[in-house]
């Protein structure tokens, strides 16, 4: 038996006859959307921002201290900041656990915040989780926000009709 047959297994004239209508199928569906002025969708140019009216709420969540997640976080923003605007896009940064460290003045992430606090973004500190972990507001580098506690600020977001974003 040739690899075809026992692909598709012994030929019999119920298996012939399937064969020949599948090849049929794949001819005849793209002539179908040819003759009736039909074509598939295409895709969105990449540079694509669907026109939605009203403001977008964007909240960031940060727990952990993955240089990943970090450039991964920024690198939504600044991509928003660029299609969207801000405004139309109201975009903030949480961040509470371990993650604090990212926040810190001394840290080179502390350039991201600068620049990105220029743009509009509201980077926010859990004052909870700084406790915590002993955590002087002094060691945040500048503009940033304390908030008294992490999850009390993203259920108040929520509320408020914000995305979470957790990264």
């Amino acid at each position: 038996m040739g690899d075809e047959q026992m692909r598709l297994g012994p030929t019999t004239p119920e298996n012939a006859r399937s064969g020949r209508i599948g090849r049929r199928l794949v001819w005849a569906l793209p002539l179908c959307l040819l003759l009736s002025g039909t074509a598939p969708a295409r895709a969105a140019p990449p540079d694509y921002v669907p026109a939605v009216k009203g403001s977008y709420r964007l909240l960031f969540e940060i727990d952990g201290t993955s240089a990943a997640s970090w450039k991964m976080t920024m690198g939504a923003l600044n991509n928003i900041i660029k299609r969207v605007g801000v405004p139309p896009a109201h975009l903030e940064v949480l961040v509470w656990g371990p993650g604090l460290r990212m926040l810190f003045g001394d840290r080179p992430q502390a350039i991201d915040i600068s620049a990105l606090q220029l743009e509009g973004v509201r980077f926010a500190a859990c004052g909870s989780s700084m406790r915590q972990l002993h955590i002087k507001r002094s060691r945040l580098a500048d503009g940033v926000t304390v908030v008294p506690r992490g999850m009390s600020e993203l259920v108040k977001r929520h509320n408020e009709g914000w995305t979470e974003v957790k990264m």
